[in-house]
């Protein structure tokens, strides 16, 4: 293989020294930036025996480790109201939800 001669290294190779020069690029620090994680919980829970409520408020924002636009974030909120009265039991939920995601 190779007629007996060794592989030329691509810096090294004549055709790479003429066209492009002395190329010397990390391309993992090139690529790479700093990511960020963000989450804020906020939560809020009380009552009475008779009534009882808690809730609960989410933001999630979360930015690409990579040198490029991307993004997620989310919104969420869940309320849940309850209370007993004699042998009437009553529970109720209400969640919402939104979030958007940006690609490269």
């Amino acid at each position: 293989m190779n007629a007996g001669l060794t592989i030329a290294s691509g810096d090294k190779c004549l055709i790479v020294l003429i066209f492009i020069g002395d190329v010397d690029t990390d391309w993992q620090d090139a690529a790479f930036t700093t990511g960020n994680i963000h989450n804020q919980v906020l939560n809020f829970s009380g009552g009475t025996k008779v009534f009882n409520y808690s809730m609960n408020m989410d933001y999630f924002n979360n930015t690409s480790y990579f040198d490029v636009p991307q993004k997620y974030d989310r919104v969420s909120t869940t309320v849940n109201l309850g209370g007993q009265k004699e042998d009437l039991n009553m529970d109720q939920k209400i969640s919402y939800s939104s979030s958007y995601k940006n690609n490269f």
